[in-house]
């Protein structure tokens, strides 16, 4: 870890590298606990003085996002609101799953107000566009909206990988909802149909076993 981000942070990534070394460390530093070389790591690549250290910046870089009100927590980063004392595990565990997540796909879903605006405009065009091709613009923003929700349980949940791409979705969710059917044959000539991939009326996939 560079210099630059051990001023800036210690990330999901950097508290997985050091363990990692750490139990490579087993076979040169034998006499030693696991407790010991993960100090030794910590010293030795990441220039803290002791695995506490890591630990304690690690906090830190996820606290930062967490505004307090009483006892309650709400994270700007991973969206979830949580008692601060009971659910703290569980929420650096659904941070991390996100931050992990966000570096392999590039891409963050919209959520909150962004996500309700897409939502509100795509179902008026959905309903009320002239035309076929504006309706089917419409349903495909609400589709959207629905993946992005989808995928974004998905990764704070551990299951990201094998959340279905946006046109498999589309082709999933065109059969588990209402859709008009004109709209519904031009999407499904474009995407296909995988029926009985979502139960009707859930936009939310879950992964199956």
């Amino acid at each position: 870890m560079s210099e630059e981000t051990t001023m800036s942070g210690f990330s999901f990534f950097d508290m997985r590298e050091l363990k990692a070394r750490a139990e490579t460390c087993a076979e040169t530093h034998p006499t030693l606990t696991h407790a010991q070389r993960l100090s030794l790591v910590a010293r030795r690549d990441f220039g803290l003085p002791c695995f506490v250290e890591a630990r304690r910046l690690r906090e830190q870089d996820i606290m930062q996002h967490v505004e307090s009100d009483g006892d309650v927590g709400k994270c700007s980063f991973c969206h979830f609101t949580f008692r601060l004392r009971e659910e703290r595990a569980w929420h650096v565990t659904r941070h991390e799953r996100l931050e992990e997540a966000l570096h392999y796909l590039h891409h963050m879903p919209l959520v909150g107000e962004q996500l309700k605006r897409l939502m509100d405009s795509s179902w008026s065009q959905a309903q009320d566009a002239p035309t076929l091709e504006g309706r089917v613009a419409g349903y495909l923003g609400v589709f959207r909206a629905w993946y992005d929700r989808s995928i974004f349980g998905s990764m704070c949940d551990g299951t990201w990988r094998e959340h279905p791409d946006f046109p498999m979705y589309v082709s999933m969710i065109i059969t588990a909802t209402d859709v008009p059917h004109d709209v519904l044959d031009r999407l499904a000539s474009l995407y296909g149909r995988r029926p009985g991939s979502l139960r009707w009326g859930e936009s939310r996939w879950q992964e199956v076993g």
